[in-house]
C-alpha cells in the first residue's frame, strides 16, 4: 500500500486489515537485528483524517547475549487546518538489557522542531540517563534527577522489542 494513500471514512475491516498486515519475513527472529517501520496516522476529522503524517523506525542490534540497542527514529508532520508549519522529529539509542521487558540501562534522546520553511531548528530538547540496581539518573537542560524505582521497569519503545520475543 502507498504510504501516502488516504484511508476513506469510515474505514472498512478489509483496509484496516491491510493497514495493519506487515508482511513478517518467513526467517524473522525477534532475538537478532531487525528493523521495524511504521506509518503514523492521526486520530482526527478531516482534512488531515487517515493521511500519513509520519514515520517510526525502530532498529535492534544485539550487541551480545546480555544486551541490545534499540535506535529510534520518529518524525511527524505538523499541521493545524491543513496548514502545514514544520516537523518534529525524535532521535533516541537505548543500550537494554536481554530480559522479559528489554529494561533500559542507559538511553539518550534529542527532540526537535524544525520550521517548515527554512527546515532551521527552533526547539531541541535532549535527555541523557542511566539506569542501574534500581536507581535512575537523568540529566536533562533543567539539571540531573535521581528517582528510585522498585520493581519492573521498561520504556514504551523498549516494550515495542519485548512483544515481539512473547510467544503463543
Amino acid at each position: 500500500m502507498d504510504v501516502k494513500q488516504k484511508v476513506s471514512i469510515p474505514a472498512s475491516d478489509i483496509l484496516l486489515r491491510k493497514l495493519a498486515s506487515n508482511k513478517i519475513e518467513d526467517n524473522f527472529d525477534p532475538l537478532s537485528n531487525w528493523i521495524n517501520r511504521y506509518r503514523i496516522l492521526p486520530v482526527t476529522y478531516p482534512p488531515l483524517a487517515n493521511e500519513t503524517i509520519g514515520y517510526l523506525v525502530i532498529k535492534k542490534r544485539v550487541k551480545n547475549d546480555k544486551s541490545f540497542e534499540l535506535q529510534i527514529t520518529q518524525r511527524l508532520r505538523l499541521e493545524e487546518e491543513s496548514h502545514f508549519f514544520g516537523a518534529h522529529i525524535l532521535k533516541a539509542t537505548i543500550l537494554c538489557r536481554n530480559d522479559a521487558f528489554a529494561t533500559p540501562e542507559q538511553w539518550e534522546w534529542t527532540s526537535s522542531y524544525k520550521h517548515q520553511n527554512s527546515n532551521t531548528e527552533i526547539l531541541r530538547l535532549q535527555e541523557t540517563a542511566t539506569y542501574k540496581d534500581g536507581r535512575l539518573e537523568r540529566e536533562t537542560r533543567n539539571g540531573v534527577f535521581h528517582s528510585a524505582i522498585q520493581g519492573y521497569f521498561s520504556l514504551e519503545w523498549c516494550l515495542l522489542e519485548a512483544i515481539q520475543r512473547f510467544h503463543p
